[in-house]
C-alpha cells in the first residue's frame, strides 16, 4: 500500500498475513503480497534461513525491471508450505524462489470501526495494523489461481475486496486523513466527513432518512428472522439460542484469559486440545455500594490478539437499539400514569446452546495460590457481547408473538415498551397500568424471566422519589423529567482543554429529547473550530477558546435546574402539532410543540415534545461555493418535516392537524411553489413534501420564531432563563391571534435555485436575434421574453411589475427556446441527429441514454445551437 501525502491518497496493493510452516513445527506469521504481474512467485531469503527451508533446487533467472532493463541471477527453490492466519486448517504447498529483497516497507490497511462494517459484509482481512513493515513473499500468477475463491466483494467505487483460502486483500484506492496514525478508510459503507456532528449517534435521532431508516430495517428485519429460526425451548421453557455469527467461517483466534465467574456456569470437563474454543479475558469491578453485587465480573468480547478479530467482530450486533429510546420517551410522556419496571438479569434467563459454549470459556484460580486452573465456559448468555441486547430483543420479540389471542394488546404495548431490560411505558388510568402490570409479569414468566421493580407516579407509597428512566432522572412526586448532569469532569484538579477533553464534556448531557440542544451547540461549535484548525486529539486549547469551555463548564449545573412535564400531552383536548424552524450561519434545527386545547376554553396549553440542533458545515476556501443560508433554512425545514414524522410514528398522532413555521420566505416559496428546482432544493423539497403537505407550511416572524435559540445557541445559564421549551406566548391564544404576517420574498434569491433546462449543442450556424442576445445572463433574457408575453396580453403597469411565478418563466423560456430553434435550424432533416418535437413543442435529442430509468429532461435534452453571445 503506497502513500501519497499531497493527495492523502492510499493505494491498496493486496496485501494479507498468512501462516508459513518450517519443517521443524516452527510456525512464522509473515506478509504477502500478491502481483498478478509477476510470473513466478518469490519467498525472502531471511525467511527461508530463519525456517531452515532445504532448498529442492537452483534456476538461472533473467528478470525485467521497469523502465526496460533486465537482470540475470542465479535462485533457489523452495518448497513453501502455507496456511491461513485465522485457523484454517489446510496446508497449500508452493514452489518459490528465493529473493534478497522484494519490496520496500509496505503500510498495511490502516484499522479503523470500518473494519466491523466489511465483517458485516464477511469480509475478513488480516493484514490490518497501524505500522508499516517489509513484505516477506511474494505471490506471483504461478499460484494465485489456486487461492482464488470467485468471491469478491465491491466495497467502494474505487476499491475491490478479493477471497482466497487463506484470506481477503483489498485493492485500489482510498483516501485518509493527513495524520497516518488517524488514517481511516473512507469507504461507502462509512463516509467520512469533516463535520464534528457525525459523532454523536444521539444526533440523528428523530431526523434520519426515512429511505436510510427503510433500508437499514430490511437487513434488521433479515437478522432477526435468520436468528429466531434457530431458536428453541428447554423443557422448563427457557429459551435457548445458538450465537448470531456474521459469518459460518469463524475465523476466531487461540487466546486463553483469566476470569471470574458468578455461579451461572459449568465446569467444563476438558477434552480434546485447548484450541478448541474461544476464552474470554475479565476483570473484575468494584460497586461498594451495592447491596447485591458488590463485586462484578466484567467480560471482554472485544480482546484482539495481533490483527485477528475479536469474538464481537464474529458476531452479528444486530439494530442500532439506541434508535429506540426517542420513541420509547415520547409514549412515556402521552398519558397521564407514567410507569417502569425491568427484567432481574435478563440476559442471564436466556440459555447457550450447548455447541456454541465454547466460545464463552475462561480460566479461574481455583486456589489462592494460583497454581490450579480450571476451564469453566457459560451456560446463559453475557454481559460483553456486543449481540448480548440483540439477543434479547430478538428472544422477547418472538416470546410476545407466540402469546394466546386474548394477551395480544398487552403483548404488544410491551414489545413496544422494552429498551433492551427496561420497560418504559404510560396509561390513561390507573386501572390499566394495574392489568398491563399483572398479564406482563405472567407472560414473561413462562420464558424464566422475571419483570419487576415496578414503579410509578401513581404509586401510593414511594420509596424513592427520584429514579432514572433512559438517562434522564423522574421525580415521580412533581412527576418531571431532567437531565443528569454530572457535578465532576475528567481526573482531579483542572481538566485540559483539548479536543478529546471537550468531545467528552459534550458527551456527558444525555438528552434525546433536545431541550438543552442550544446550550449543546456551543459546545459542538468549539469543537467543529478545531476541526477546521486541524488541531490534535490531545492538543491544549489557546486561553480564549479554554476560557469559553471553562465558563460553560461553571454553568453546566444550570442544564439540571431546567425540568420538563413527564405528562406532555392531554389526550382527551383538541391537539395540534406545531413544528417551527430555523437557521443561522452557526446552525439550524427544529423543535415539535404540541398545542392542547380544552373544550370551552380559548387558550392552550403548549408543551415541548422533540428539538433537535445540528451545526452548520464548516465555512469552504474563498474559491469553493458555501451552503447559504436559504439553503440550511430549508435543512431546517427538513428537519422539523422528520421530526414530525417520527412524533406521528411514535404516538399515533398521524391524523393529527399540524402547522409547519418558518421564518424563511425563500424556503417557504421553494416548498409551496411547484417549481423545477435545482438538486440541493428539489431534492430536499421532494423529501419534505412526501411526510407533509405545501398547504401546512406557514410564515413566522424571525423576532417570535423559538427555534431562533437552537439555530444560533446559548450558554446553559440563558437557556435556564429563557425557557423556550414552554413554547411562544401567542401559540397559547386563539388563533385568530396568531401571526399571520406573509412577509416579504426577495424573487431572485427563489428563482436563483430554478433548474435550467438541459440542451444538447451543436455547430453554429447563424447569429441568434438581437432581443436574445441582448444580455449576457439566461434568466435575464428569459424575464425579457416574458415581459413581451406579458405585453402581448395586454396587462397594464401595475401587473407588469409582479413578481414572476414559475409558470411564466417556464412559458417565456419554451418561446424563447422555440425562437432560436426556428432560427438555428430551419431543416431539421439536414441535422445529423435523431430529433423529435415533443409535448412543448420544442425539438429534442433522442440520446443513447432514452431507455434508462431518468428523468425525460436528462434522457432527452433541448436541441440548442451556439451563438456568437451579445
Amino acid at each position: 500500500m503506497g502513500v501519497s501525502s499531497k493527495q492523502d491518497k492510499i493505494v491498496l496493493r493486496g496485501t494479507m498475513q498468512v501462516k508459513v510452516l518450517g519443517p521443524n513445527k516452527e510456525v512464522r506469521n509473515v506478509r504477502v503480497l500478491v502481483d498478478s504481474g509477476s510470473d513466478i512467485s518469490y519467498i525472502q531469503r531471511k525467511l527461508a534461513d530463519d525456517l531452515k527451508l532445504k532448498p529442492v533446487g537452483k534456476r538461472m533467472f533473467q528478470t525485467e525491471v521497469f523502465g526496460g532493463g533486465h537482470e540475470i541471477a542465479e535462485r533457489k527453490e523452495y518448497s513453501v508450505n502455507i496456511q491461513g492466519i485465522n485457523g484454517g486448517k489446510e496446508n497449500l504447498q508452493m514452489q518459490m524462489f528465493s529473493q534478497e529483497y522484494i519490496c520496500g516497507v509496505c503500510d498495511p490497511v490502516p484499522y479503523g470501526p470500518w473494519v466491523n462494517e466489511l465483517m458485516k459484509m464477511k469480509v475478513y482481512l488480516t493484514d490490518v495494523a497501524s505500522d508499516p513493515s517489509e513484505i516477506h513473499i511474494l505471490l506471483g500468477s504461478n499460484h494465485i489461481g489456486r487461492i482464488l475463491t470467485g468471491r469478491m466483494a465491491k466495497v467502494s467505487p474505487t476499491i475491490i475486496a478479493t477471497e482466497t483460502t487463506v484470506g481477503w486483500y483489498l485493492n485500489g484506492e482510498a483516501s485518509v486523513p493527513k495524520q497516518r496514525t488517524m488514517a481511516q478508510l473512507c469507504i461507502a459503507k462509512l463516509a467520512k466527513t469533516e463535520d464534528i456532528s457525525v459523532l454523536w449517534d444521539l444526533d440523528i435521532l428523530g431526523i434520519k432518512d426515512s429511505a436510510l431508516r427503510v433500508s437499514t430495517e430490511e437487513h434488521d428485519q433479515q437478522v432477526k428472522e435468520d436468528f429466531q429460526k434457530k431458536l428453541r425451548r428447554a423443557d422448563d421453557g427457557r429459551y435457548v439460542v445458538k450465537l448470531p455469527w456474521i459469518s459460518e467461517s469463524i475465523p476466531l483466534p487461540h487466546i486463553r484469559g483469566f476470569l471470574e465467574a458468578e455461579g451461572i456456569v459449568e465446569v467444563y470437563a476438558e477434552k480434546g486440545t485447548d484450541h478448541d474454543g474461544h476464552y474470554l479475558p475479565h476483570r473484575p469491578v468494584f460497586k461498594p455500594d451495592s447491596l447485591t453485587t458488590p463485586v462484578r465480573p466484567v467480560f471482554d468480547a472485544s480482546c484482539r490478539v495481533g490483527n485477528q478479530p475479536s469474538l464481537n467482530q464474529c458476531l452479528e450486533k444486530g439494530p442500532n437499539l439506541v434508535e429506540m429510546i426517542l420513541p420509547i420517551l415520547l409514549r412515556f410522556r402521552k398519558e397521564k400514569v407514567g410507569a417502569i419496571s425491568d427484567i432481574m438479569k435478563a440476559f442471564q434467563m436466556i440459555q447457550v446452546d450447548g455447541e456454541h459454549r465454547k466460545y464463552q470459556r475462561f480460566l479461574w484460580w481455583e486456589d489462592q495460590g494460583k497454581k490450579l486452573l480450571k476451564v469453566y465456559q457459560h451456560c446463559r448468555v453475557i454481559f460483553g457481547m456486543n449481540c448480548s441486547p440483540f439477543i434479547l430483543a430478538a428472544v422477547l420479540d418472538f416470546h410476545l408473538s407466540q402469546v394466546p389471542e386474548n394477551e395480544k394488546k398487552t403483548s404488544l404495548e410491551l414489545l413496544r415498551s422494552l429498551y433492551v431490560d427496561n420497560c418504559v411505558t404510560s396509561f390513561d388510568t390507573l386501572k390499566e397500568y394495574e392489568k398491563f402490570k399483572n398479564e406482563s409479569t405472567m407472560i414473561l414468566e413462562r420464558a424464566k424471566m422475571d419483570l419487576r421493580q415496578w414503579e410509578s407516579n401513581a404509586d401510593q407509597v414511594m420509596e424513592n422519589e427520584i429514579t432514572s428512566v433512559l438517562g434522564y432522572k423522574w421525580n415521580k412526586k412533581s412527576d418531571q423529567l431532567y437531565c443528569d448532569i454530572p457535578t465532576e469532569w475528567g481526573e482531579e484538579g483542572d481538566p485540559v482543554i483539548t479536543k478529546r477533553s471537550v468531545l467528552s464534556l459534550a458527551a456527558q448531557v444525555f438528552d434525546p429529547i433536545g431541550y438543552t440542544s442550544p446550550a449543546v451547540l456551543q459546545l459542538k461549535l468549539l469543537l467543529q473550530e478545531s476541526w477546521a484548525q486541524d488541531m490534535k486529539w490531545d492538543e491544549q486549547w489557546d486561553e480564549v477558546k479554554s476560557a469559553k469551555v471553562t465558563m460553560w463548564y461553571k454553568q453546566m449545573s444550570s442544564l439540571g435546574e431546567i425540568k420538563i412535564p413527564r405528562w406532555a400531552v392531554n389526550n382527551s383536548a383538541k391537539l395540534q402539532l406545531h413544528i417551527f424552524t430555523d437557521a443561522s450561519k452557526d446552525g439550524y434545527g427544529g423543535i415539535v410543540f404540541v398545542r392542547c386545547q380544552e373544550r370551552g376554553l380559548e387558550s392552550a396549553t403548549v408543551q415541548l415534545l422533540l428539538a433537535k440542533s445540528r451545526i452548520a458545515p464548516l465555512q469552504k476556501k474563498p474559491d469553493q461555493k458555501n451552503v447559504t443560508i436559504p439553503r440550511l433554512e430549508l435543512l431546517g425545514c427538513l428537519i422539523g418535516a422528520r421530526l414530525a414524522e417520527t412524533v406521528k410514528r411514535a404516538m399515533g398522532y398521524e391524523d393529527i392537524p399540524t402547522v409547519y413555521w418558518t421564518d424563511s420566505t425563500t424556503a417557504l416559496a421553494w416548498i409551496r411553489r411547484d417549481g423545477d428546482w435545482g438538486t440541493f432544493v428539489g431534492n430536499r423539497v421532494r423529501q419534505i413534501l412526501k411526510i407533509s403537505n405545501k398547504e401546512e407550511w406557514r410564515h413566522v416572524p424571525g423576532k417570535i420564531n423559538p427555534a431562533d435559540l437552537p439555530s444560533r445557541g446559548c450558554s446553559p445559564t440563558e437557556l435556564l432563563l429563557s425557557k423556550w421549551w414552554e413554547g411562544p406566548d401567542w401559540l397559547r391564544e386563539s388563533e385568530d391571534n396568531w401571526q399571520k404576517s406573509p412577509g416579504e420574498t426577495d424573487e431572485d434569491e427563489v428563482l436563483a435555485e430554478v433548474k435550467r433546462s438541459t440542451w444538447m449543442k451543436v455547430a453554429r450556424t447563424v447569429p441568434v436575434a438581437s432581443f436574445v442576445a441582448k444580455f449576457a445572463s439566461y434568466i435575464k433574457n428569459v424575464r425579457v421574453v416574458g415581459y413581451a408575453v406579458r405585453i402581448l396580453k395586454g396587462m397594464d403597469k401595475e401587473e407588469l411589475r409582479k413578481a414572476w411565478t414559475i409558470a411564466e418563466l417556464r412559458a417565456a423560456e419554451v418561446v424563447l427556446l422555440k425562437v432560436m430553434q426556428e432560427r438555428y435550424f430551419p431543416d431539421v432533416k439536414q441535422i445529423n441527429l435523431r430529433v423529435s418535437k415533443m409535448k412543448d413543442e420544442l425539438l429534442h435529442v433522442r440520446t443513447k441514454l432514452e431507455y434508462r430509468e431518468d428523468t425525460e429532461a436528462f434522457r432527452f435534452p433541448i436541441l440548442q445551437g451556439l451563438s456568437d453571445g451579445p
